[in-house]
């Protein structure tokens, strides 16, 4: 009598055919750092696909063997630092890994602006302020950013409440 074997054989996990590259999804905190949402990057691996878990290590060794301590979100970086994925199939235990390169987006750093002056023609206080060369001039100090006014440092962080009028804007 003849035996017969089933063998079956399960596929690895299909990746991103994208480039492993990120971008930091806020600019630096700090110069040369900034915070990585790898939730982001495992939907971007896995081509948003289902069925996958997605683990993130600091090293290729760590990645191979699923041991070490994961990376959790946000993750800190620095600029061109490598981490590792381990991408695992969900129904079948088969696994890959992946190894992600994290780019900072440096943040836009804009020497402090002269002090404007305006009279204050019934010394009540209160002036209009033309903001317009003072914005012109960081704008052309740096690269490719736009500037907004905002008249607390709350709104600023959230861009949110931009002064809408900054060639004519009522100190308050």
């Amino acid at each position: 009598s003849i035996a017969s074997f089933n063998v079956v054989v399960n596929p690895l996990p299909v990746l991103s055919t994208d480039p492993m590259d990120f971008e930091a999804t806020e600019c630096e905190e700090t110069p040369g750092n900034a915070w990585f949402h790898l939730d982001e990057i495992a939907t971007a691996i896995t081509a948003g696909a289902s069925g996958y878990t997605v683990v993130f290590y600091e090293t290729g060794p760590e990645a191979q063997s699923g041991s070490g301590t994961p990376l959790v979100t946000p993750y800190p970086s620095p600029d061109n630092n490598t981490i590792h994925a381990r991408i695992t199939n969900a129904a079948t235990g088969c696994w890959t890994t992946a190894s992600v390169l994290l780019h900072v987006i440096p943040a836009p750093i804009a020497t402090p602006p002269a002090p404007i002056a305006e009279c204050d023609v019934n010394n009540d206080g209160f002036a209009t302020f033309d903001l317009t060369a003072t914005i012109q001039a960081i704008e052309n100090a740096l690269a490719d950013i736009t500037v907004t006014v905002h008249e607390t440092p709350q709104d600023a962080e959230f861009g949110v409440n931009a002064v809408p009028n900054t060639n004519a804007y009522n100190n308050l």
